[in-house]
């Protein structure tokens, strides 16, 4: 959409009223949507270098970090993001290595993914 001579960008979660709330009116024409999806390996990396310069993750930003955040990530640009932003977190860290497991789990419970239980090995 146009803001004056400003091109606006909405991203939500989702499309119905319960996935975006208020916001569903903005989405008035399917003709104006865009799905996001996963990034190429490329992008996904380039993402990840840009949230590790970002948030100034340094040697946490392993070799091993690197390859486990784009694999449960599956590529998706927010989860990259969120995972590196919740990686500076002090509870996520031992040492010089980022608890990659318990930081996964919590990037699925807050996202509110809907097999979020499933996926973090709860449940089921």
């Amino acid at each position: 959409m146009w803001k004056g001579e400003s091109c606006v960008y909405l991203l939500a979660r989702g499309r119905t009223r319960d996935e975006v709330g208020s916001a569903a009116s903005i989405y008035f024409t399917p003709e104006y949507r865009l799905a996001l999806g996963a990034l190429h390996a490329r992008e996904a990396n380039a993402l990840l270098d840009e949230c590790v310069e970002r948030f100034r993750l340094g040697p946490l930003a392993s070799r091993e970090f690197r390859a486990e955040v784009l694999r449960r990530s599956g590529g998706l640009p927010g989860a990259i993001v969120k995972m590196c932003r919740l990686a500076v977190d002090p509870r996520y860290k031992f040492g010089n290595q980022v608890k990659l497991r318990l930081l996964h789990v919590d990037y699925l419970m807050q996202s509110g993914a809907p097999n979020a239980r499933v996926a973090a090995g709860h449940g089921r």
